[in-house]
Order: C-alpha cells, then sequence, then structure tokens
C-alpha cells in the first residue's frame, strides 16, 4: 500500500452516513502527491491529485479509519 495514505487517505462518498463523518473541518498538508477519490478506498476512481506538499481542507474522516473527506482546488472527494 502506497505511503501517501498517511496523511490523508482520500475519501468519502456523498452518499456515505452521514453518521458515520466527523464533523470537523480542518486543514492537512500532503507529504507526497495524493489521489482524491470518489469514495472511501482504492478501488473508488480518482477524481484529483493534490500536490506535495500542498495543504487542502479536510472536512471529515470516517470514524475507525484513515479516509477523510476533502475539498482541494474545488474538487471533493
Amino acid at each position: 500500500m502506497k505511503k501517501h495514505i498517511v496523511i490523508i487517505a482520500l475519501a468519502l462518498t456523498s452518499s456515505a452516513n452521514p453518521g458515520a463523518v466527523l464533523a470537523q473541518t480542518t486543514t492537512a498538508t500532503a507529504t507526497a502527491e495524493l489521489n482524491i477519490r470518489s469514495g472511501p478506498g482504492p478501488q473508488y476512481p480518482s477524481v484529483g491529485l493534490i500536490a506535495s506538499d500542498d495543504a487542502t481542507i479536510v472536512d471529515g474522516c470516517l470514524q475507525g479509519s484513515k479516509w477523510c473527506q476533502v475539498n482541494y482546488e474545488g474538487v471533493s472527494g
């Protein structure tokens, strides 16, 4: 598994159970290029890319998981 998942392993689907998402917005900085995915797993297609050393908005994370909903330059995933 790629190390880029450590900082923010991307993403939650918009249809995910909202009760499973922590409702706290924060920012995070990528330490490597990160895929923004359409769902919470590597099996979901990439919908964007966060460049190394760029900051992104983290809208919330799936409890008990490393997957977070992010918004980067207008791309959510």
